[in-house]
């Protein structure tokens, strides 16, 4: 497939995906009128080449301000430190993640005990103890030329997600808190790794809701125009939770009798279980057995409380 789809003059989708998953990661390039360029969620750190190859070609690798982030989980931050040593670029990130940035150590062992060997498909991090890291503050809004960013702290998918706003295009770059959407059957599916928290993750929905933003940019994977997608995806988190709290501990321990319960009530994991296993992503698959870990271990502490 193509290294890269322009959408228009200023917006750019770099595929970062590992193989043969190379759409499942999509990074944004961003280009003011003045050529500065921003990059949201670069993606592993072994897709770097990937994005510095698209720079080069465009004219922009020196052109490079800021790369932001949503989370510094390995296939949304992993190539932060590294491209921005190619490019001088700044990295700005949610306070809680930068450690992470400046040392990935703990979160490459914390990755492998989550994720297994999968991570080793998306690469170590670089430390990025020589570059220049800044803070993403709530509600902060950040300048480059034409380019107006909104930063909202959406916690709930992980303690250090941000979202980011493009104001004058009405375009909300979600990272990991709105849910993965799949464009091929055109619905959204949580994604609730552990730890993940339920309450967290719906005030960072509502967050979101109340910018009415017009476009959802996902990571995982693609662009949908509908901002009521932001309610129904919220409605969905509710239907899952209300089904899981219900149940009791043995059911709980029971994947397949949750995902065929929550399957009756959702419409969108009904169409994603329908659809051939042929044709869904490794890593997809991969991570929505996570995504159920997760909510049934939140489920379980609430219910322990």
């Amino acid at each position: 497939m193509d290294l890269y789809k322009k959408i228009d003059d200023n917006l750019y989708v770099i595929y970062t995906g590992p193989e043969p998953c190379e759409d499942y990661i999509n990074s944004y390039l961003l280009v003011s009128s003045l050529k500065k360029a921003v990059i949201i969620d670069p993606g592993p750190h072994n897709s770097t080449d990937k994005i510095y190859r698209v720079l080069k070609e465009l004219g922009l690798e020196k052109s490079l301000e800021l790369i932001i982030p949503t989370h510094v989980h390995l296939d949304h931050a992993g190539a932060s430190a590294r491209l921005a040593k190619l490019t001088g670029a700044a990295v700005i990130a949610h306070p809680r993640g930068i450690p992470h940035i400046k040392d990935p150590r703990n979160l490459w062992e914390a990755s492998r005990k989550v994720q297994g060997d999968i991570i080793d498909t998306y690469g170590r991090p670089d430390d990025g103890e020589n570059i220049e890291l800044l803070e993403a503050k709530d509600m902060s809004i950040l300048v480059l030329d034409d380019i107006e960013l909104k930063i909202l702290h959406t916690v709930g998918h992980a303690s250090h997600h941000i979202s980011i706003l493009w104001i004058s295009r009405s375009l909300l770059f979600t990272g990991d808190s709105a849910g993965i959407y799949l464009p091929e059957i055109d619905v959204v599916l949580p994604t609730t790794p552990p730890p993940f928290r339920y309450e967290a993750y719906m005030e960072s929905l509502k967050k979101m809701i109340h910018e009415k933003p017009k476009t959802l940019a996902y990571t995982h994977k693609g662009v949908r125009i509908d901002r009521e997608f932001l309610t129904k995806h919220y409605e969905q988190m509710e239907t899952w939770f209300n089904i899981l709290i219900s149940m009791d501990d043995n059911s709980l321990n029971d994947t397949k009798y949750i995902k065929m319960k929550i399957a009756e009530k959702d419409l969108f994991l009904r169409k994603y279980l329908e659809m051939s296993e042929e044709k869904d992503c490794v890593i997809n698959k991969a991570n929505l057995e996570m995504t159920f870990k997760g909510f049934i271990e939140e489920i379980k502490r609430i219910k322990s409380l």
